[in-house]
């Protein structure tokens, strides 16, 4: 996951700015992992009879060694969800917001959230009835909250300056490489294949066995009607087939079906996957304008794609959904699905702005002018993604190095 999140934000993101984008999604590892051990898991899991916060286990103190497998699962979501948010800010953000977010997300905002869902009698999924809110592999937990926050830093940062023209409207995105961009999507993929299907925890029976293959078969088919759906609809709107636009659709449709995948059938992860790619090009349309300039869609995929995937279970879950049992029944299961989104958007909203509102105050939450047009590689890394050297490379038959520089034939700008 991380290595896809990062090459697809590479690939979105301005070349002058591709290596302080890798950078700080390999530091969501090195930093999600650590915020994680030290408190992270303790406040997700420690003291379950707790109902807003864990308390035990920080540092991993007293907790089993035979849990260290499930810490290891947990830290790789928390990590996915800081990624989200890099992705979104990329080209502006300053080192003092990304390291704030990277702790605070890591070690506070997405454990809170796991708590509520998936610890041991959390109050969001205890519900009422045995019908509570469901979430499986975390298109809330993880994506509508790494989503929301995204959404929130991209608005308070405004947009990028090559964003803008001279009239302030919106340019286009322009990618700097179509191809690191599909290869983080099908690396995404395979990520999410592992995340859902990894979400059973256990293979100790044979109905887990069985939705290990329903799981990974509703994941892939939503990924594949999402980038479908998302072409299509993108065709219809500009007469032409974006590549960006198609691989959006494809993860939009793996957030939403992480909710359900454990309790859906194919034809209808069809339909949530489908939908989701629509919904995901909608957000693309609608955030420039209203001023937010989201660098790499990480909102439009994961907190718009992630709120459908949560209301699509209280239709199509075959225990509890609006197709499959008595509508008193499953009209409270669709109530415990709107609360508990709700809650997610509202507390990741709320701890957005006290992480960035004081950073904005201090006037340290974006870069200065000066080195965003610099580009972040060369103000911040001292140097660039690609450093092509002009002495190095062999100049055709017959012209000398000098002629080769004088005719730009290996001029690395171009």
């Amino acid at each position: 996951m991380q290595l896809g999140f990062a090459l697809l934000e590479a690939g979105t993101v301005s070349i002058k700015s591709t290596m302080a984008t890798l950078f700080k999604n390999i530091f969501d590892l090195f930093i999600g992992t650590i915020s994680f051990l030290v408190v992270g898991y303790a406040f997700a899991y420690g003291d379950v009879g707790a109902r807003f916060i864990g308390g035990r286990g920080f540092f991993l103190n007293g907790v089993s060694q035979c849990d260290y497998p499930y810490f290891f699962f947990q830290a790789a979501f928390a990590a996915a969800c800081t990624t989200i948010v890099s992705g979104a800010v990329a080209g502006r953000a300053s080192s003092a917001m990304y390291i704030v977010y990277s702790v605070v997300i890591t070690g506070l905002v997405y454990p809170v959230v796991v708590h509520w869902v998936w610890a041991d009698n959390a109050w969001l999924s205890q519900g009422t009835h045995g019908r509570g809110f469901h979430d499986f592999a975390g298109s809330g937990v993880v994506h509508v909250t790494g989503g929301t926050i995204a959404l929130v830093g991209a608005w308070l940062l405004k947009p990028r300056l090559s964003r803008l023209d001279v009239d302030g409207d919106f340019r286009p995105v322009q990618p700097h490489s179509v191809p690191l961009i599909i290869m983080g999507g099908f690396i995404l993929v395979v990520g999410f294949l592992a995340f859902n299907a990894g979400s059973l925890i256990t293979l100790q029976s044979a109905d887990a066995v069985s939705r290990l293959g329903m799981i990974a078969v509703n994941t892939i088919v939503a990924a594949s009607a999402g980038g479908l759906s998302a072409t299509a609809a993108d065709f219809v709107a500009h007469g032409e087939m974006s590549l960006l636009m198609a691989t959006n659709g494809m993860l939009a449709g793996c957030v939403a079906i992480c909710a359900g995948a454990d309790v859906v059938m194919p034809w209808a992860s069809l339909l949530i996957g489908g939908i989701a790619g629509v919904v995901c090009l909608a957000w693309c349309y609608i955030l420039p304008k209203l001023g937010i300039d989201d660098a790499v869609s990480a909102a439009p995929v994961h907190a718009g794609a992630g709120i459908w995937g949560l209301i699509a279970v209280a239709f199509f879950s075959r225990e509890t959904g609006l197709f499959y049992i008595d509508i008193k029944d499953s009209l409270e299961s669709f109530g415990w699905q709107i609360l508990g989104t709700i809650v997610i958007v509202v507390w990741a909203t709320v701890m957005a702005l006290v992480m960035f509102i004081p950073l904005r105050m201090l006037g340290v939450l974006r870069v200065t002018r000066e080195y965003e047009e610099r580009g972040l590689d060369i103000s911040y890394y001292g140097g660039r993604a690609y450093n092509v050297e002009a002495e190095t490379s062999v100049p055709l038959k017959g012209t000398t190095i000098k002629q080769a520089l004088q005719e730009d034939f290996f001029n690395s700008e171009a």
